[in-house]
């Protein structure tokens, strides 16, 4: 998830931007974007330090796969269980000085989270059992994407699954010159696909889905009213655009986002204010906030491909 900071809006300000947005990662003054269904587990590889798929060829799934994880400004990870709405603490994820202040977060279907972290602008993995941290060997800054939002997708159990990630160099800020980008979670190579509306948070699904999500904002992204988008994976062309007009126009801080069961579940933090939590329902297009002012101040959100695709 991304947020956005003073500094930023007061440049914009000054430059006659028009819109201020913050997708799963927006920064401060040099920051912007902060900012997913299988079978048994795998082995865990030595040098990659992730799992591999076990010799029936099946990938993930654990019990803590199937939930949404967030991740406050202050490192704090939680487990978000959307069927009950409840928030439940893990740790505090401490990468070392390098590392800096958390900006956006992934979930894999290891239950491992991908935190993207502002000092060094790598990504690190973060146990989603006791929030402890271990470095990769992703490297910053490839193909000019120095911050993004993130997220994972697969085509279905068992299946492989990608990680997307949308954002690029800030400053100099240009809004709406985000790109979309794919990591592959075996060797940590980054790969351009296309432009983006916005500087948007991405979330996915285990049926193949990739959304972002733009937060209304008349500063950074010129984005009015909040927007959830369909993605093209391959191109990175919008497929359908869901307004969410009910969730107003503010200074969006920070924001995360979400696929779960059905629903899509995103964090909101104004200026003034703490994380705001609302849930979408594409169906029957309705919004609504279910959890206001919630003491927290989340910049990222991860979801694995093990959580429900259907609406439950």
């Amino acid at each position: 998830m991304s947020e956005v900071r003073g500094v930023l809006l007061a440049l914009c300000l000054l430059s006659g931007c028009a819109a201020s947005s913050d997708g799963r990662g927006a920064p401060d003054a040099t920051a912007a974007l902060d900012g997913e269904a299988g079978g048994e587990a795998g082995v865990m590889r030595p040098d990659a330090g992730r799992p591999v798929p076990d010799a029936g060829g099946e990938v993930g799934c654990e019990e803590r796969a199937r939930w949404v994880y967030t991740l406050d400004r202050d490192g704090t990870l939680t487990r978000f269980e959307p069927d009950t709405l409840s928030f439940t603490d893990i740790g505090v994820v401490s990468c070392g000085d390098a590392a800096g202040r958390p900006f956006s977060m992934a979930v894999d279907r290891f239950a491992t989270a991908w935190v993207l972290f502002r000092g060094d602008w790598r990504i690190y993995h973060v146990s989603t059992d006791d929030a402890s941290c271990t470095p990769t060997e992703f490297v910053a800054n490839q193909d000019d994407f120095e911050r993004f939002g993130m997220g994972f997708v697969s085509d279905g159990p068992g299946r492989e699954e990608t990680l997307y990630v949308a954002g690029g160099m800030m400053p100099p800020f240009e809004p709406g010159n985000a790109r979309l980008g794919q990591v592959n979670p075996e060797t940590l190579e980054l790969a351009p696909v296309g432009e983006l509306v916005g500087w948007p948070e991405l979330t996915g699904n285990g049926a193949g889905g990739l959304f972002a999500f733009n937060p209304a904002s008349e500063v950074f992204s010129r984005i009015v009213p909040a927007t959830i988008i369909a993605l093209n994976r391959d191109t990175a062309a919008t497929e359908e655009t869901f307004t969410l007009t009910d969730m107003g126009v503010g200074d969006a801080r920070a924001w995360a986002f979400a696929f779960w069961g059905g629903r899509f579940y995103v964090f909101v933090e104004l200026e003034g204010s703490t994380t705001d939590v609302w849930r979408y329902e594409t169906g029957g297009a309705t919004l609504e906030r279910v959890l206001e002012s919630t003491g927290r101040s989340i910049v990222g959100a991860g979801v694995s491909t093990c959580a429900p695709v259907d609406l439950i």
